[in-house]
């Protein structure tokens, strides 16, 4: 490495030698800005070659970007510092550049998602990889798969065979042994040298993942998400540029990770909403695991027991492959659905749980099994009103009420974390200890149940009682070994979780999820009480599932009774083409916020206005959001609706750039966007 001076002459050497002309180079850097930046360097370096550069007062990381310097080589400040060892694989700009194109993002933050932490490459920083390990040790449990697994593993097999690209859907029954297909598949690639990236939706499913891996393959895997620390980042990070991670396990940003030779892609529970990225980048890693693969010439699969309706219509139109596996592993079967219909057995002042699950959970427990009870709110109580004037407690940050948490004596929001206790009297009407909880959360089922079954052994899970992954890993453990009777806890439980004394489920409030203004309201609740639903019955001991509802005769409700779940989807997807909405059209979301609530409003009628006329697009809005305040700002939003062979993208970018927002507002775009929150 030769450093220059301010003259760009050659400060190494004698007075003899030949000076030589720098070289432009365009870089790269992590930051929300539309281009690269020009430098100077004594010699041309490659695509992808980590850099620290000058910028501002600033000593910032970046890479070596691809385009002609644009700015006069004269006025070029030189690199501070090249890693040339440090060199970003080809695929992985690609896929830097097509995600930004797509999502329209600077591609500077997408290479902060990709590089998140460049200094790990600092060799004044960094500590030698001494804790990393893939080296199989002990008795390897390889299962007996079935006929149906074996053959479908032979497809996924055959694909990897190839040098081109694939994607598949495994979908099957809860407990149909999905795991140990794919499983067989990374056996497979990791017997020929290459590298496997699978995706959990969240953290919460990893703990009993791993234990699988390991009993399967004899070491851990490398993992990545939220909980690390960063100094285990850094050496995974490290690792995989130097070739040595075989199989990474992580959320969604792992997917954005420096792989040089990824030959297979699994997407676990595709259909789960949290492969969304809400914030920042917004992007869905289900959707970009293709592109992916894509890029690589690998094979994605994605895997689900309930498929989201995308990927079912790209499988109806032959774009993926289907493999289905049909039954449950070792002969299990499905559990037996019965609706509750709460008009018919009405429960009691201030109880949640009828009759007939009262006593199906006295059944369970008196057969020495376990009973899961589902609710999907956190807290104590949803809503906390004064019985005097009806004076309701909301979020001074959010249009939303907040929720009450008894066990920590507190008011939460669980949007913006803003937290308070209830006061002592009501402020509008001043009436004295009025105010009175309103509905039921997970902490008050767990009273009740506490309350006419004392001597079980009841536990909460959701993300308010587990601290972290460690937390969550003991809670299961706990409930694998029999030391919990009754599991009572929010969707966190319908990931994956495999209990074998599990044989009853119990939906409190099987109606939370079926309303409001988001288009994929039905689809969400079917999936969602499927996968619960599937906790019971993994083993030999028949399941059982009751479903408390108002509305028995909602289609939901009656696929789920029927386990028809294509005829669901049919019905669904009919719904959806009338509309012109996904999987049979393309929507972009447009979301405005500010501090003032006119100039908002004022912005979003004035881009409305000036929406470019097609016969191929139309506008929704604009409207204030279903939550119009949230985190201190309000929103307004607009709809772009196209049909299925146009890109919205083009579109957005000529419309928006006659109709910039000001610089006080904030403008988000969301292709593809799941919430309507």
């Amino acid at each position: 490495m030769i450093p220059y001076n301010e003259k760009n002459e050659s400060i190494m050497g004698s007075k003899q030698s030949v000076v030589k002309m720098p070289a432009q180079v365009s870089v790269l850097l992590p930051l929300p800005l539309k281009e690269a930046f020009d430098y100077i360097w004594n010699e041309r370096l490659s695509p992808g070659t980590l850099v620290k550069v000058p910028f501002g007062t600033r000593k910032l990381y970046g890479v070596v970007w691809e385009g002609k310097g644009t700015y006069p080589s004269k006025k070029c400040k030189p690199l501070l510092e090249v890693f040339e060892s440090v060199r970003l694989p080809e695929v992985s700009l690609k896929f830097i550049e097509w995600v930004s194109n797509y999502t329209m993002t600077h591609p500077g933050q997408i290479l902060k998602m990709v590089l998140p932490l460049p200094e790990a490459f600092d060799t004044k920083r960094r500590a030698p990889l001494n804790s990393l390990n893939f080296t199989p040790k002990g008795i390897l449990q390889k299962p007996q798969l079935s006929l149906d697994q074996w053959a479908t593993a032979e497809d996924i097999k055959r694909s990897l065979e190839s040098e081109t690209f694939h994607t598949f859907l495994l979908e099957g029954v809860t407990g149909s042994g999905k795991t140990e297909v794919y499983f067989d598949a990374i056996d497979h690639v990791l017997s020929k040298g290459e590298q496997v990236l699978v995706m959990l939706p969240e953290i919460a499913l990893t703990a009993q993942w791993l234990q699988r891996f390991e009993a399967r393959f004899g070491f851990h895997p490398a993992t990545w998400h939220s909980d690390m620390k960063k100094s285990e980042k850094k050496q995974i990070l490290r690792a995989i540029l130097q070739g040595q991670v075989p199989v990474m396990v992580g959320t969604r940003s792992a997917l954005f990770l420096p792989f040089s030779n990824l030959k297979l892609l699994i997407v676990d529970e595709e259909h789960d909403g949290s492969y969304k990225q809400e914030e920042g980048v917004i992007y869905n890693a289900r959707d970009m695991a293709i592109v992916r693969a894509r890029l690589s010439k690998a094979t994605c699969v994605l895997a689900s027991a309930t498929p989201s309706l995308e990927t079912e219509e790209n499988t109806r139109i032959g774009k993926y492959r289907q493999l289905h596996l049909m039954d449950r592993y070792g002969g299990a079967h499905m559990p037996e659905v019965q609706l509750i219909d709460l008009r018919k057995y009405p429960r009691a002042k201030q109880t949640w749980l009828s009759q007939p699950l009262r006593k199906a959970l006295e059944t369970t427990m008196s057969r020495g099994e376990q009973a899961m009870l589902f609710l999907n709110r956190r807290g104590y109580a949803p809503l906390v009103i004064c019985q005097g004037c009806g004076d309701r407690l909301m979020c001074p940050h959010c249009s939303l009420p907040l929720v009450y948490h008894k066990f920590h004596k507190q008011l939460l929001c669980h949007h913006c974390g803003t937290t308070g206790f209830l006061p002592p009297s009501c402020p509008k009407c001043h009436a004295e200890e009025s105010y009175c909880a309103h509905g039921p959360g997970i902490e008050r089922v767990y009273e009740e149940v506490t309350a006419f079954l004392p001597e079980v052994r009841c536990a909460l899970l959701s993300s308010d009682h587990m601290s972290d992954s460690q937390a969550i890993f003991e809670q299961i453990k706990a409930i694998q070994d029999h030391k919990v009777d009754i599991l009572i806890g929010t969707q966190i439980m319908a990931k994956g979780h495999h209990f074998p004394l599990l044989t009853l489920v119990g939906i409190v409030d099987g109606d939370a999820t079926l309303s409001g203004s988001d288009l994929r309201a039905s689809e969400k609740a079917f999936q969602l009480l499927h996968q619960v639903s599937g906790r019971s019955g993994r083993e030999k001991r028949k399941g059982q599932v009751f479903i408390q509802t108002h509305l028995p005769e909602h289609p939901v409700m009656r696929a789920l009774l029927d386990q028809d779940r294509r005829e669901f989807f049919s019905l669904e997807s009919e719904q959806r083409l009338i509309h012109g909405f996904p999987p049979h059209g393309r929507l972009a979301a447009l979301i405005i916020s500010g501090k003032n609530r006119e100039e908002v409003e004022k912005f979003a009628r004035r881009l409305a206005r000036t929406f470019p006329l097609t016969q191929k697009a139309d506008l929704l809005g604009p409207a204030p959001a279903p939550i119009p305040l949230l985190r201190g700002q309000y929103r307004w939003r607009l709809l772009l609706r196209t049909t299925k062979e146009v890109a919205p993208q083009p579109l957005l970018k000529k419309w928006l750039s006659q109709t910039p927002p000001p610089r006080f507002l904030k403008l988000q775009i969301d292709i593809d966007p799941y919430s309507f929150y």
